[in-house]
């Protein structure tokens, strides 16, 4: 099995938002699929933390990583921050946390953000099919 990840840094953005090139999705299927892959890190922070986002632009993230797990008929997608970070829980020795801290797909009180939808409609059902 190989694994991987998604980070959006190493991409551009549009003026919409995430613009995660779909032959870097297509890069990761091998001929007859020879080995099941799964993606097991990447995000997109809801919040500014040394760039601009929203939970808008992450739910846009979020919905363009499913694509093109479908696309690579990916084995699976793994989601690693369920919730929000609650940094100043870490006090003083919290501030490496910031740029993570909002990667969750819901709010450290665990309020749903539009990521969550996006997930909501992929969790459980096979890659590469509707």
């Amino acid at each position: 099995m190989l694994q991987g990840g998604l980070f959006p840094r190493s991409h551009s953005r549009n003026a919409r938002g995430v613009s995660l090139p779909m032959s870097f999705a297509l890069s990761l299927c091998l001929p007859d699929n020879a080995l099941p892959i799964l993606v097991v890190e990447g995000g997109w922070a809801s919040v500014k933390a040394g760039g601009s986002s929203s939970a808008e632009l992450q739910a846009r993230y979020i919905r363009r990583q499913i694509e093109m797990a479908d696309r690579a008929k990916l084995t699976g997608l793994f989601q690693l921050t369920f919730t929000d970070i609650d940094v100043a829980s870490y006090g003083s020795s919290g501030a490496p946390l910031i740029p993570f801290a909002s990667l969750g797909l819901v709010t450290t009180e665990f309020a749903d953000k539009p990521a969550l939808a996006e997930w909501d409609r992929a969790f459980g059902r096979r890659f590469g099919t509707p």
